[in-house]
């Protein structure tokens, strides 16, 4: 009954607060201690729904009236009703709660002039965080927080004692109350953020009702406008206690300058273009606007400054780049004109980079053993063509691949490492193989190197020294020795000894370089190559019956490319499918050999009985030269399972 009564007069009064009929403070004060009061019956009762129902209507008729101190009492104990409610409900979660109870302490700590009203509801407040942090396990703050609230106790304990000491000297006075010494509103905090690399910084906490949340993520912004690397922070601790989220800055910031440690699990990824114009910010030089615009929309996985022409202070810029971007990562510096030392600027920081291209400069050897020296060794892919490297490039090879272990691609076309009067070195170069394992596993690396030397005069003696060489690393799986040129024909029977060698690419060399006699001799014995290729060589029919002569007696062989060699022609390909009879070849690239409809008989007779799985006989347009034989074709492929690559003039048939 006396619930309903006093809802009755909350509806009274609200209707004559909405009609404005309700002006003075004194009416609304009593208005909001009603609702203090049946605020205080509803949670006596359990019925904490409705209670925090009554705050909000509460609060809410408080408004911004908040400069009288009565009202601003009844407030704070409205806000002391949420938080209690809320944690009685076990409805919410652990933020919410702190969020309710921040609000609050905030509310008293700025709007309570009176120092003994405002320790005695931060200590309520304080009661309330203890019951969460316990309920919580959260075992640090709890002991913060319970150290905070004795020592609350103790002030407000002796200001009570010196209130009474006033009022007993001087009882014809009104007693006014001590207010606290004017307290310093703002400190600044040492902090050192832990990650692969430390960093320090000096943060000034000017708000003390923000909370550690907000204080985190000012470290984070800090450090990636000091330092070029914007932290995750997990979790802050100081005085050796972890620091929850929600606390305030004003309960675990005691001492100006105090210490705390940022722990971060990573860092966020940024793009190559925020990565430089943050650094040309922090090193006070001027933004290009070509390796800007260049640098904008790149992913963060490939950065590429290929012919930028960096130079100057830009080097130290994208250096800075390098050094921030995220693991592992493609980085591309060709055509730059960079020599030895810019590359050494550019890479004296860099982290673990998975694919590295300086095609295309003024580089040395001296680069390749500041890369052995300063690189991580996750390196799998170096490019190095077209520079003027030269033949000592032998010396730096064992080293090479004792620091990269996982090198799967190295490219020195076009390097002058062929000529025997720029070589220094008088011994063996490399006196010992060469065998990777892995430490996971500790199984030896499987045959996975591409090694590219086309485009490169070899001397034969210096040829020989890169075979020996070769020989002695047992992960070589493919050569790619396109257009070399010789004075002398080169020993291409020393090839067998390389024995881990699966594919040979021999394109537009010449029957100068290697004759094919020898070669026919080397895929006789090779213990494993199964992959040749021999396109742009000028091949006739004479040249095929030579090189293949016998093939059908090497059973490792599955791939031969014969691409644009246009004096096979139809006799060379009946010449080669007798040669090929029986071999255990799967795949024929014959594109661009001047074939006819007369091999179009050849090949139909191909299909039918399954020689190959792949066939590539693209620009050959005089195969098919009517509709009938287009049908007759169609259905003799219909229902195989060969692959067969036509050019778009003729037909396109691509079956998986």
């Amino acid at each position: 009954m006396e619930t309903m009564a006093m809802i009755d007069n909350f509806k009274e009064a609200q209707a004559c607060l909405v009609h404005g009929s309700m002006d003075s403070t004194d009416e609304i004060r009593e208005l909001v201690e009603a609702y203090v009061r049946l605020c205080s019956l509803q949670y006596d009762h359990q019925l904490f729904h409705a209670c925090l129902r009554t705050i909000d209507m509460g609060i809410k008729v408080i408004g911004k009236r908040e400069s009288d101190s009565e009202l601003c009492l009844l407030k704070a104990e409205l806000m002391l009703f949420r938080g209690n409610a809320m944690w009685e409900l076990k409805e919410y979660s652990m933020d919410e709660l702190m969020d309710v109870n921040n609000e609050a302490l905030q509310f008293i700590e700025v709007k309570m002039k009176n120092k003994l009203d405002r320790l005695e509801n931060v200590i309520r407040m304080y009661d309330l965080r203890i019951k969460i942090f316990k309920y919580y396990n959260q075992q640090d703050q709890l002991s913060i927080y319970q150290q905070l609230k004795t020592n609350m106790e103790n002030e407000y304990n002796k200001l009570q004692d010196e209130e009474e000491k006033m009022e007993y000297s001087m009882p014809h006075r009104i007693p006014k109350r001590i207010e606290n010494h004017v307290e310093k509103r703002s400190y600044s905090v040492r902090v050192k953020v832990i990650m692969s690399q430390t960093y320090q910084l000096l943060i000034p906490c000017h708000d003390m009702y923000k909370t550690v949340e907000c204080l985190m993520s000012e470290i984070s912004k800090r450090t990636w406008d000091l330092y070029g690397i914007e932290p995750h922070i997990q979790r802050l601790t100081t005085m050796d206690c972890d620091l929850y989220k929600k606390d305030l800055l004003r309960d675990v910031i005691k001492n100006d300058n105090q210490y705390m440690e940022a722990h971060a699990n990573g860092s966020v990824t940024k793009s190559p273009y925020d990565l430089y114009t943050n650094a040309c910010e922090r090193l006070k030089i001027t933004t290009s606007k070509t390796i800007a615009d260049h640098l904008e929309g790149q992913q963060s996985s490939h950065n590429s400054f290929k012919g930028l022409n960096i130079g100057g202070e830009q080097r130290t810029v994208i250096a800075q780049v390098i050094k921030h971007i995220p693991d592992p990562n493609i980085v591309d510096l060709s055509s730059n004109n960079l020599d030895d030392g810019a590359v050494e600027l550019l890479l004296q920081d860099a982290k673990a980079i998975s694919e590295l291209n300086l095609t295309n400069n003024h580089l040395t050897t001296a680069t390749v053993r500041m890369l052995i020296r300063s690189l991580p060794n996750g390196l799998q892919k170096l490019k190095l063509s077209y520079n003027r490297i030269g033949p000592d490039m032998l010396i730096e090879l064992p080293d090479l691949f004792k620091a990269f272990p996982h090198l799967r691609l190295l490219e020195l076309e076009g390097t002058y490492i062929g000529k025997y009067t720029d070589y220094s070195c008088k011994m063996d170069p490399m006196d010992g193989d060469v065998e990777y394992m892995d430490e996971d596993t500790n199984e030896f690396f499987q045959p996975s190197l591409v090694l590219k030397l086309g485009h490169n005069h070899f001397d034969k003696r210096v040829f020989s020294k890169w075979i020996d060489s070769l020989s002695r690393i047992h992960i070589l799986n493919e050569l790619n020795l396109t257009g070399i040129t010789s004075d002398q024909p080169l020993p291409s029977f020393d090839l067998c000894r390389l024995s881990s060698l699966n594919i040979l690419n021999l394109a537009k060399c010449s029957r100068r370089v290697f004759s094919l006699n020898s070669l026919n001799y080397m895929m006789f014995n090779h213990p494993s190559l199964s992959e040749i290729d021999v396109s742009y060589w000028n091949l006739s029919v004479e040249d095929v019956d030579t090189l293949f002569d016998g093939i059908d007696l090497n059973p490792h062989m599955k791939s031969i490319h014969l691409r644009y060699n246009p004096g096979v022609g139809d006799k060379g390909i009946l010449k080669l499918s007798d040669l090929l009879y029986g071999a255990n070849v799967q795949m024929l690239d014959i594109a661009g050999c001047q074939l006819t409809k007369y091999s179009m008989d050849i090949i139909m007779d191909w299909i039918r009985n399954g020689r190959f799985m792949e066939i590539d006989m693209t620009d050959n347009n005089q195969l098919i030269t009517s509709n009938d034989q287009l049908m007759q074709f169609i259905k003799e492929y219909d229902g195989s399972r060969l692959v067969i690559r036509m050019s778009a003039e003729v037909s396109s048939f691509d079956r998986q």
